[in-house]
């Protein structure tokens, strides 16, 4: 057998064995080969080294891709992407790619992957969906709604381009109309890890715990979903200036070693529920009975299984129905909320109830809060909103029953991710998760309280010559949002556009108005007996950039008849 047919046959071997061949076994190979020929197969067998590096990596990184472990996947499919050689290839690992960062919530970088995969000419029409997705949780609404026509020009009937479009067309019209909420981040609480998942630990709403990954947890593993540190429990204490203090992980044996998430106490602070998992995956409901000043040992919720995941705990103010998140069988999407009553006479949780499909969707239905009031709040990705997760409430309707669902709107929603929304008892103020523009760490915490803008454009219409107040005169505002209203001026000669005790406002933020008056040559006063000349007067104003609550005021006067 010559050189070139030995080099052929033992080449095949290399290329079978590539992953286990060392460098030096190659390198005494090829100095028995003549020097053209060494070039050659050379070339051919890193080639082929290359190739199977590149199968490896996209073998594992697709068993990660599967099991959810979306960062190692992430990592995998780099090196698979640099070791491809064909077009093809690439194209299949720069989706799981952008899939990765999808998953993961980087929208930055999924936009960008996507982008390669269509430019790609890459036969899945998903891809344009999730770019479209990608651009309306950046805020880039214009540029979503082109993405999800492109889409429909390929699947005419598509329910799912259809909402998107309608969703960005909403979230333009609610950015435009914010409710009066103010939202601000919690800087003194948040870090450059994850924060997420507030909730109120103590009767006076001083005490607050929070889920994080930052330095300070207990376990030294990385979550293989996020990259990040597994997370624990942490609290944080309101000082007598009303300012949180440095926030400190739970003590053992509240948290450990494993994922610690999303916690819940009762009203009487003897009870403490959160969920734990060993590896991101398929965690569990546990809860933690007070012993003195510190939680006991904490015990699994006798439903939890193992073959579900359980999440996101929120106890009534009785402390007799946990609601709660999971992915259990006979729910309507990827995760629903369900409930579980608390049974005294076998000290067990019922088994778990679906909420029904008025609250669950086929999106993700997440991070139940059961208001003291009895209204459910929650996050979807199914009911319409501004991006991702978007928090909604539902009404109670009856005994275990909630319905009518509407959308928290903007600002409590934006055009990421909003969850895990808590509430200081009754009141209109708490706090929420979420990874929107300004975020410290991908996921803050920011606070939000209802602080009405309260507006109005008043004043009095005057006689020039008598000075006197002049009743009837017909005002008229015209704003730059489109709206016209009118009124009349009253016994006191006065006129004013405020609240009009509705849903809508006759003066709204961040609007240029031009007020006016309207003349009436039927309008006669005692000292005007002839009426008034047809001198109609308009002034400008404007309410763009207006942060507080203001009066704007603009005074008018007639000139009657000679």
């Amino acid at each position: 057998m010559d050189n070139c047919a030995l080099g052929l046959n033992t080449l095949a071997i290399f290329v079978y064995h590539s992953l286990t061949t060392t460098k030096k076994t190659i390198h005494l190979y090829l100095q028995n080969l003549p020097i053209m020929k060494h070039k050659f197969f050379f070339l051919i067998l890193m080639f082929s080294v290359k190739f199977s590096y590149c199968q490896k990596d996209l073998k594992s990184a697709e068993k990660r891709f599967q099991e959810g472990h979306f960062f190692e996947a992430l990592e995998d499919y780099k090196k698979a992407y640099a070791s491809a050689k064909a077009e093809d290839q690439k194209l299949i690992i720069s989706l799981k790619t952008a899939e990765c960062y999808r998953h993961m919530g980087d929208y930055k970088q999924a936009e960008e992957w996507y982008t390669k995969v269509i430019e790609g000419n890459y036969s899945d029409e998903m891809a344009i969906i999730y770019l479209a997705e990608s651009k309306k949780l950046q805020g880039k609404y214009d540029e979503a709604i082109i993405e999800y026509n492109n889409y429909k020009k390929k699947v005419s009937d598509s329910p799912l381009a259809d909402d998107g479009i309608k969703s960005c067309e909403l979230a333009q019209k609610w950015i435009k109309k914010p409710l009066d909420f103010k939202i601000e981040n919690m800087t003194s609480i948040n870090t450059a890890d994850p924060d997420f998942s507030p909730a109120y630990a103590d009767k006076k709403y001083t005490k607050i715990y929070f889920t994080s990954s930052r330095i300070g947890v207990m376990g030294k593993s990385i979550n293989p979903v996020t990259g990040k540190n597994y997370s624990d429990i942490f609290e944080t204490q309101m000082d007598k200036a009303g300012k949180w203090g440095k926030a400190v992980a739970l003590p053992e044996p509240t948290n450990s070693k494993e994922i610690e998430e999303g916690s819940a106490v009762t009203k009487k602070v003897d009870m403490l529920f959160f969920s734990r998992s060993v590896d991101a995956e398929n965690s569990q409901l546990w809860v933690s009975t007070k012993v003195g000043i510190l939680w006991g040992e904490p015990v699994k919720i006798n439903f939890c299984e193992e073959t579900s995941k359980y999440s996101s705990p929120s106890i009534s103010a009785d402390g007799t129905t946990l609601f709660f998140s999971s992915n259990l069988p006979g729910g309507q999407g990827d995760n629903d909320i369900w409930m579980s009553k608390y049974e005294k006479a076998t000290k067990k949780w019922s088994a778990p109830v679906n909420l029904g499909a008025d609250i669950n969707t086929v999106g993700n239905d997440d991070y139940p809060c059961i208001n003291d009031d009895g209204t459910l709040y929650f996050s979807s990705t199914g009911h319409l909103g501004m991006g991702g997760l978007d928090i909604c409430k539902a009404e109670k309707k009856g005994e275990d029953q909630w319905g009518n669902v509407t959308n928290m709107k903007y600002p409590i929603n934006s055009a990421a991710d909003d969850f895990g929304i808590t509430f200081e008892g009754n009141k209109e103020k708490g706090f929420l998760s979420s990874n929107r523009e300004g975020t410290k760490g991908g996921l803050d915490i920011w606070s939000f309280v209802y602080a009405p803008l309260l507006l109005s454009i008043e004043g009095i219409v005057t006689d020039c010559n008598s000075k006197t107040l002049i009743e009837g005169v017909s005002i008229k505002l015209v704003g730059s949002d489109g709206s016209t209203v009118k009124t009349k001026t009253g016994a006191a000669g006065d006129y004013k556009f405020a609240e009009n005790g509705l849903t809508e406002r006759y003066v709204n933020p961040n609007t240029s108005y031009i007020i006016s008056i309207v003349n009436d040559p039927t309008l006669i006063t005692a000292q005007s007996p002839r009426g008034f000349l047809n001198n109609e007067s308009s002034v400008k104003e404007t309410t763009v950039g207006v942060n507080e609550s203001k009066k704007f005021k603009h005074d008018f006067c007639l000139s009657p008849k000679p």
